[in-house]
């Protein structure tokens, strides 16, 4: 198994979780890479969900993998490094985690290396953004945007179902984290296996680690206020960003999603004709860590990054 390497750093004044498999971000300033493969997560944006396919990449692949955390969805030791987040909302809101991911790529990506950028859900619609910017679109080999957020989020099933149900009982959502935070550890296992069971959920080692981290009641509070904005901010289609940037993005839809339906996937192909496009034929789920092995995405993932890689 491949050593990972993990640590904070500030990004955009917020302490932000990376880590890291084939070397540290900060090893050498004169990389021997020619390549890297940098993931965004979606949201909650907890990096450790995707250890199991960041390895599986490295193992494979013998390039260099790095994911980044969303800003406020990790905690570092001393949790007090954070700023505010409601004196601060600039920092943790979609152009903040925009910033943040921006100032990752220009910092610590050398200008000999090129990025394999991966991006799930909305990170898939941070990636994109940052490909306005000519300088990072000059260091991105190409960009893999899974089951990416793209468009008119507030109107899909889940955006529904976030607006009109589970943000009406907020408070409700962080008391019974904060009294799930209390309890004792194995408490947390048994409550979370007895979830896992009822929703057909994969309760591994990584996921059940991953959850207990999630569940934070301040944690949680970055989260659903990034959601909040991403419904907000996701709406019309950015068809000439596309259409500009087509020939650095292929964009991965699943077959039954209820953030990016397969009408997301028809919108995108008619408006930009030409785009790398595609449907799963796999049965991946959006959340593809928690429900079936990664090792799917991953071979999905193998495959396409094989055909773009730096000559």
């Amino acid at each position: 198994m491949a050593t990972c390497r993990e640590g904070f750093i500030t990004l955009n004044f917020v302490p932000t979780h990376v880590m890291t498999w084939g070397g540290w971000i900060e090893d050498s300033p004169e990389s021997p890479w020619k390549e890297i493969i940098v993931m965004f997560p979606g949201n909650p944006g907890v990096v450790s969900f995707y250890t199991e396919l960041c390895e599986q990449l490295y193992e494979k692949m013998k390039i260099p993998v790095w994911v980044v955390s969303h800003a406020g969805h990790e905690l570092p030791p001393d949790d007090r490094l954070m700023p505010n987040e409601n004196n601060n909302t600039h920092l943790y809101d979609i152009n903040g985690q925009i910033k943040n991911k921006k100032e990752f790529i220009r910092r610590f990506v050398p200008e000999s290396c090129k990025v394999h950028l991966l991006a799930h859900s909305v990170g898939g619609f941070i990636a994109l953004e940052l490909l306005k910017d000519d300088d990072v679109a000059d260091k991105v080999q190409h960009s893999y945007l899974l089951f990416p957020v793209l468009e008119h989020i507030a109107q899909t099933v889940n955006g529904r179902f976030l607006q009109n149900y589970v943000l009406r009982i907020l408070w409700l959502v962080y008391f019974g984290a904060g009294f799930f935070f209390m309890l004792p550890n194995f408490l947390k296992v048994l409550l979370l296996s007895i979830h896992a069971k009822i929703v057909g959920m994969r309760l591994t080692p990584l996921n059940k680690q991953s959850i207990m981290l999630l569940i934070n009641p301040k944690i949680l509070r970055s989260v659903f206020n990034l959601a909040i904005d991403e419904l907000s901010v996701i709406n019309a289609l950015e068809v000439d960003l596309i259409k500009k940037r087509k020939d650095k993005v292929l964009v991965y839809y699943s077959d039954h999603d209820n953030w990016a339906p397969v009408s997301h996937y028809e919108n995108l192909v008619k408006a930009v004709p030409g785009v790398k496009a595609e449907i799963c034929k796999k049965g991946i789920d959006h959340a593809f860590m928690l429900y079936k092995p990664s090792s799917l995405m991953g071979d999905v993932l193998i495959e396409r990054i094989n055909r773009n890689r730096v000559k």
